[in-house]
């Protein structure tokens, strides 16, 4: 699996998601989440759940190519 070109794509990922996840917990250290930040918050949410869905993809593509070898 080292020549596996979606590895690189899939840690690239993998930092967005952990970077958005970094972002999110210091938005919940917060007291209070005044309007701007909280829709913020949810569209980070989202933005996490499409990285993790992409992610989730390319594992699966990868595993079924690596069954069909």
């Amino acid at each position: 699996m080292p020549d596996d070109p979606v590895l690189p794509l899939y840690e690239q990922l993998a930092h967005a998601h952990h970077s958005l996840d970094v972002e999110l917990q210091h938005l919940n250290e917060l007291p209070y989440l005044p309007h701007a930040l909280h829709l913020k918050e949810v569209a980070l949410k989202k933005q996490k759940l499409l990285l993790k869905d992409r992610m989730a993809a390319l594992q699966s593509a990868a595993e079924g190519v690596s069954t069909h070898r």
